[in-house]
């Protein structure tokens, strides 16, 4: 029995040299807790799992902003004066709606020109002057530029004339020259403004406002001139009564002429012609109180109230006769009225 003991320790010690030597072993499938012993379970392994992208939205408030109101233009009519009149009066030299050339300080001719010199036929040939064929003056360039300049002007409301000097283009009586300021909506201004309005095809009143402001700015940014001479009418009541026809600075026609009698005279001054007919019945009632029905009156050009220059059948002609008009023999009424327009101005004196 002894014996037996012996073999069973000599093989367990070989097995266990075994062991040593080779390293091996089998290993267990798990591991059995015996109920009562203390152990640490193996954490669970995790899987890190990425969460689904979240769509990113962005909502952005906007308050609705009052649109920027650009600066309010008042209407300038005949009589107003300050910056706006000036600006007027600048932009209608600019376009060739005045007898007078606007020259922009920096020019090339504007430092040889007093700012009050007279007109003179000097000053025409130096600065030139427009007509139906021609329209460039001295320092073209430098024109085309300020139109460019006024129109963007138009376009943001900021009217702000520019340094510069206004001179006579042409040669014209003291009558017309004399009624001229710049920093003024003169008759002069207005004329030319009621002339603007009829080449555009707009209401003819005289006044500036958005209607012909928006056509200014349009006819400033393509430099769209008026092709037309400088007309203008010099009537005098000194007998023989007398209507003279100026253009561009000269008489191109003279002729006799009727002014209204002492019971309803033709009054003096200056106005722009504002309603034109070829034809028309006149109908009233003389100082008298005898009515008149004179149908058929030709070529008729109204410059004051229920003053016209017209056609009008007489025996003889070059002093007081009618009723407040200037009638003129008729075929030289004919003449007349082709080279009259609407903004034409009159004048009226003794």
């Amino acid at each position: 029995m002894q014996w037996i003991r012996f073999q069973r320790s000599v093989l367990a010690a070989a097995s266990s040299l075994f062991l040593l030597l080779t390293g091996c072993a089998t290993a267990p499938t798990h591991h059995a807790v015996t109920a009562g012993t203390s152990s640490t379970p193996l954490p669970a392994p995790t899987k890190t799992v990425d969460p689904l992208p979240v769509p990113t939205v962005t909502v952005s408030i906007q308050k609705s902003l009052p649109p920027v109101k650009k600066p309010a233009i008042p209407l300038i009519s005949q009589g107003d004066h300050g910056k706006y009149a000036l600006w007027l009066n600048e932009a209608l030299a600019e376009l060739g709606y005045l007898p007078l050339s606007f020259l922009s300080a920096g020019s090339p001719s504007s430092n040889t020109v007093p700012a009050n010199a007279p007109p003179t036929n000097t000053m025409s040939a130096v600065y030139g002057s427009r007509s139906a064929n021609s329209s460039k003056i001295s320092g073209g360039s430098t024109r085309i530029s300020l139109d460019n300049l006024f129109a963007r002007q138009l376009q943001s409301h900021e009217l702000n004339p520019q340094s510069g000097t206004f001179v006579w283009k042409y040669d014209f009586p003291k009558s017309l020259t004399e009624l001229w300021n710049p920093e003024v909506d003169t008759v002069i201004t207005k004329g030319a403004v009621m002339s603007f309005e009829r080449m555009h095809g707009l209401a003819v009143d005289g006044i500036a406002g958005p209607e012909v402001r928006a056509a200014m700015e349009k006819a400033l940014q393509v430099d769209e001139l008026d092709p037309r001479p400088y007309v203008y009418v010099d009537v005098t009541k000194s007998k023989p009564e007398l209507l003279h026809l100026w253009e561009n600075g000269k008489i191109i026609y003279t002729t006799l002429c009727n002014t209204g009698i002492a019971q309803s005279p033709t009054p003096n001054g200056t106005w722009p012609i504002y309603l034109r007919y070829r034809s028309q019945t006149m109908k009233g009632v003389n100082p008298w109180g005898t009515p008149y029905d004179d149908p058929g009156v030709p070529y008729v050009n109204y410059f004051y109230e229920g003053c016209a220059v017209h056609g009008f059948p007489r025996a003889s002609y070059g002093f007081p006769q009618s009723l407040g008009c200037v009638e003129l023999p008729i075929s030289h009424a004919a003449y007349v009225w082709t080279i009259l327009h609407y903004g034409t101005l009159v004048t009226v004196q003794a």
